[in-house]
């Protein structure tokens, strides 16, 4: 008999990740895929699809965000773009927030479909935790969802509104301009302005202070050099008017390192914003990190003694220092686990 093989995807603008379960394996990878610059996502696609087909019959299933990006005129041609790479497969499905995981064979209201990533997370976790504020640090943003009482109460339907209800902070952990959170710092004695140019990222930032091992700095870099720490500290001089020379280093160090805190305190910020907002009443609301920055929220739970618990504990999965984890791509993991538990078949 034929082995399955279940594929969570998550198309980004910038980035597309994947979670491939099998029998024995789980399988989790971001590949650089930046839709403004037309790459060729459908020979990704295909290439990894047929990598799995050799293994057994493959089951995809897609979320997105990407439908946003400039290189379409509208979201709604965006998303029928990015649900065509995978029409020419069979068992191929999407996940939609009002129906669930629905096949493409369907007629689909797009509606439903863009920037719902953030609603995969809420749908399962709301089946593993009673009361908790999941947070998904990610490369380009931040989500907040709310899990209360097993029931998801998030008020946003789409990325306007989960702007206005502070649901969705428009900033990560990876490809985030740093020049956002200050405008001057002290360089070597000197208060000089930051450069609002993107010579650097927030990548950089915590490649600088040791906070992001290098292989999660998984975009691509401002100038398309290596990700070690002496090349963040020379992208980073950049933005003060500087060529990199060892003299400057304490200094890009405490602003790399006041950077960092300026952010954990906008994430901190908001978590309790949720909290104060929606769980005053509940004594023991959990703090879940997902997203490449999941070590940060971790971080900030522990410096603010906030009852952080690790996904790991829920799901069984291991975090890995090295390696990309289902805890960094929790949409696409979470996906493969949908369509490999029968009774979402169910509905389709």
């Amino acid at each position: 008999m034929k082995k399955e093989v279940f594929i969570g995807w998550d198309i980004g603008g910038a980035h597309l990740k994947y979670c491939a379960i099998t029998d024995t394996k789980i399988t989790c990878s971001v590949k650089i895929c930046e839709l403004w610059r037309e790459e060729n996502i459908d020979q990704i696609i295909d290439t990894i699809i047929e990598h799995y087909s050799i293994q057994g019959r493959v089951h995809n299933i897609i979320t997105m965000s990407g439908e946003m990006c400039d290189s379409f005129e509208n979201r709604v041609e965006g998303v029928r773009k990015i649900l065509g790479y995978f029409k020419r497969f069979a068992n191929s499905y999407v996940y939609t927030q009002n129906k669930g995981v629905i096949s493409l064979k369907n007629n689909l209201s797009t509606q439903n479909i863009a920037s719902s990533n953030w609603h995969v997370i809420a749908k399962y976790m709301s089946k593993k935790v009673k009361n908790a504020i999941i947070v998904d640090l990610g490369s380009t943003t931040t989500d907040f969802i709310l899990v209360k009482n097993s029931n998801i109460i998030n008020k946003r339907v789409s990325d306007f509104s989960g702007l206005s209800s502070k649901e969705l902070l428009y900033t990560g952990c990876l490809r985030t301009p740093p020049y956002i959170f200050k405008r001057s710092f002290q360089i070597n004695k000197t208060r000089v302005q930051i450069i609002p140019e993107n010579f650097s990222s927030l990548a950089d930032i915590y490649r600088i202070t040791k906070k992001l091992p290098k292989n999660h700095y998984y975009c691509t870099t401002c100038d398309d050099k290596d990700r070690d720490i002496k090349s963040c500290l020379v992208r980073f001089a950049r933005n003060f008017g500087l060529d990199y020379k060892i003299k400057y280093k304490k200094s890009l160090v405490l602003a790399a390192s006041e950077i960092v805190d300026l952010h954990s305190a906008t994430l901190n910020k908001t978590i309790d914003y949720h909290i104060k907002k929606n769980f005053l009443s509940i004594k023991n609301v959990k703090i879940i990190g997902v997203g490449i920055g999941a070590e940060i929220i971790k971080d900030i739970c522990i410096q603010n003694h906030k009852e952080y618990l690790d996904l790991s504990s829920i799901m069984r999965v291991s975090v890995s220092r090295t390696k990309i984890s289902p805890c960094h791509i929790a949409p696409a993991y979470f996906l493969a686990n949908m369509l490999k538990e029968e009774s979402f078949f169910a509905q389709n």
